[in-house]
């Protein structure tokens, strides 16, 4: 009897403490070898990866998301394979049997790749649609896509945050300043409206749960917003200080496209044991410079090999509000809603655009980027990190400057895809999880960014978070 209680009271002990909690999933590149990884709407390469929840009568003609990645172990004895895991709002994983989200297999291997043509390093990129004919969402909401080698589930190779809509609300949003007076030459604040006429809605305020994002980034999601106002059928997010981002100012560009021409930001490029190395010139901290307004692509970037060639075609993100001043609220939510549910086979345009894009992955090299920021003492209590889309704006080792005191400043050597990047430098304090921008870059509330505003929806008794409103708009859509 003594031992049958010790045993009770350890397994009592081990279900109130001992159970892992659900991991929540990020965007992460594991492998030193993985370069590169591209997640976005087919042909829409600066497209949030996000779809409509469709029937799956016709995979052939509906909307696909496509990964692309790089392995330049070259090595083809490693076979890559995915999975698709359903989770809720927090990206914890939901209680839902991947049976019930997906119709057909949610892991498979990764059977489309290439090797590398004409460049000088070599690699084996490979590509990725969903859906495909071996499964499709039935559900909406959050999901992860987990790739891993050699059907070891534990050997994670990359994940990536994807997330599919059953767009059931509509949403009017608007960009302001906030009232706080200390931020209000710096930051960016959002309100908007949700409309959920013709839901059966009971308490608006449990039910729905909201996340806004800025230029696609999760880690400076605000989320769980509450509505400040609801008058059934509208919730009024009319908030002057709660949704409040740093505006930063437009990015920095890094234009590696040719490798027979310098660009501006480039002061030499050098071949040297069938490897190029690009150096580009140092550049100053611009949190003390004045407000310069140019066309970013919001942190993202671009595989291209050309000057000018597909760029220009892809700069239109491809879920975005058609607004003008003279649009009424009606007409601002349908015109969204019509944005997003453009999922017609592509055309001509597109059909070149994929294609560019296909030749462009195999066809552009690596090249080995030296930056540089200038700076007359080391910074104390943080790292600096240079950081974009390219990075996941992660702080991982191999993006950290280090200072160098001969020349007064900091730097980083990458070896990056040719291309067209946006980037930042960051600075993350010790103790910090988010990078400071401010130090390095400045803020400044005209700058030019993109939102996101996602809508889940859990009614009572429901076991996981629908997704049922998306919109994605300007920061030059508000009213300064």
């Amino acid at each position: 009897m003594k031992y049958f209680i010790l045993s009770l009271a350890t397994l009592i002990t081990f279900a109130l403490f001992g159970q892992e909690e659900a991991p929540v999933y990020f965007n992460k590149t594991y492998k030193e070898n993985i370069k590169t990884v591209l997640f976005h709407p087919k042909n829409y390469p600066l497209s949030a990866p996000i779809l409509p929840l469709r029937s799956c009568d016709n995979i052939e003609v509906m909307s696909k998301l496509v990964l692309s990645f790089d392995d330049l172990s070259e090595d083809e004895d490693t076979d890559y394979y995915y999975t698709i895991i359903h989770c809720n709002a927090d990206w914890k994983p939901s209680d839902l049997a991947d049976m019930e989200y997906i119709d057909g297999f949610s892991s498979e291997e990764i059977q489309d790749f290439d090797n590398a043509f004409n460049t000088n390093v070599p690699f084996l990129n490979y590509t990725l649609e969903l859906p495909n004919q071996d499964l499709c969402f039935n559900k909406s909401g959050n999901y992860i896509l987990k790739v891993y080698a050699n059907e070891d589930v534990e050997d994670i190779v990359l994940t990536r945050r994807f997330s599919v809509v059953d767009q059931k609300v509509s949403i009017t949003p608007r960009v302001t300043r906030t009232s706080e007076n200390i931020k209000i030459r710096t930051h960016q604040a959002i309100n908007f409206n949700i409309s959920y006429k013709g839901m059966d809605v009971k308490n608006p305020r449990s039910e729905f749960k909201v996340t806004v994002l800025q230029n696609d980034r999760w880690d400076l999601a605000i989320e769980n917003v509450e509505p400040k106002f609801i008058r059934a059928p509208n919730l009024d997010y009319s908030y002057l200080s709660k949704i409040v981002f740093p505006a930063g100012k437009e990015f920095r560009v890094l234009d590696t496209r040719t490798l027979s021409m310098m660009s501006e930001q480039v002061e030499s490029i050098v071949e040297e044991n069938d490897e190029y190395y690009i150096t580009l010139f140092p550049e100053p901290i611009r949190a003390a410079e004045t407000y310069l307004f140019y066309k970013d692509i919001n942190g993202k970037f671009i595989i291209d090999n050309e000057v000018q060639n597909i760029l220009p075609n892809i700069s239109q993100p491809l879920f975005g509000n058609a607004r003008n001043n003279n649009n009424t609220e009606e007409e601002i939510a349908e015109n969204t809603i019509n944005d997003f549910f453009q999922q017609n086979l592509p055309d001509e345009n597109q059909r070149l655009i994929a294609q560019d894009l296909l030749q462009n992955n195999l066809e552009s090299d690596y090249v080995n980027v030296t930056f540089t920021l200038e700076a007359n003492r080391p910074y104390r209590n943080g790292n600096l990190y240079v950081m974009g889309a390219f990075s996941d704006y992660s702080q991982e080792e191999q993006y950290r400057m280090h200072y160098n005191d001969d020349l007064r400043a900091y730097q980083l050597t990458l070896k990056l895809k040719q291309g067209f990047y946006n980037y930042f430098y960051g600075f993350v304090k010790e103790g910090k999880q988010l990078p400071d921008f401010s130090v390095t870059e400045g803020n400044w509330y005209e700058a030019e960014n993109q939102y996101q505003i996602l809508v889940y929806y859990r009614p009572l008794g429901s076991r996981y978070d629908q997704l049922i409103g998306f919109s994605t708009f300007n920061s030059s859509q508000g009213i300064f």
